[in-house]
């Protein structure tokens, strides 16, 4: 119904625009750790981005909750100088990843609303201390492994290319070609990290199973 559209509207609004909810954790059923329920507050983003009803202006509210989030989150880079926000625990740097697989930032490199929200997103990650960057990388594995290359890395690389393009067109490679790259190398050390995981968790002799169950 509209109202119910509304509601769940406002919720989200409210949930961008306030960084203790989207790095909020919760233990589900049958888990024995705390963890973000990635796909159901994206479902719900979704949802909303796709309405027929939603209107342009309520786009711009969703991208300006972001703004404001951020602003909550880490105040303004151009503030930081030598001193980024300490954000070192997951609980600080999980709703980053929640922004990262939003469709407001779905397609950086040919719309030009995403690029610039992701171009206030990717700072914030990339001045973030080891342990922060730690922290992002361990919620990438545990929260967002089936997405990582078909979501994160293609929208990284997308915003990498136009950051890159914008760059040659401007004659100045400013920050967010850097902080572009810098996130990438994050997704990959994720990636690594999926991959060891997945290797552990094989019995030691599947290898060889493999091999007998082929002949």
């Amino acid at each position: 119904s509209k109202q119910a559209e509304g509601e769940l509207f406002r919720l989200l609004v409210c949930a961008l625009a306030n960084p203790t909810l989207l790095n909020a954790s919760f233990c589900f059923p049958g888990l024995d750790r705390l963890c973000l329920d990635t796909h159901g507050l994206l479902e719900a983003l979704d949802k909303v981005w796709k309405a027929e009803t939603l209107q342009e202006e309520q786009r711009t509210q969703l991208r300006n909750a972001v703004v404001q989030g951020l602003e909550r989150w880490a105040g303004d880079p151009r503030t930081w100088r030598d001193a980024p926000p300490a954000l070192a625990h997951r609980d600080q740097v999980r709703g980053l990843l929640v922004l990262l697989l939003s469709p407001l930032v779905a397609d950086p490199e040919t719309v030009g609303e995403s690029y610039q929200l992701m171009a206030r997103i990717l700072p914030v990650i990339a001045a973030l201390p080891q342990d922060g960057r730690d922290a992002f990388v361990g919620s990438v594995v545990d929260d967002a492994a089936s997405v990582l290359r078909p979501v994160l890395v293609h929208r990284l690389r997308g915003f990498c290319n136009a950051a890159i393009r914008r760059a040659a067109r401007e004659q100045n490679f400013g920050s967010a070609v850097w902080e572009g790259l810098l996130v990438l190398d994050l997704l990959a050390h994720a990636n690594s990290c999926i991959q060891r995981k997945l290797q552990s968790e094989l019995p030691a002799d599947f290898g060889q199973q493999a091999q007998e169950e082929a002949l």
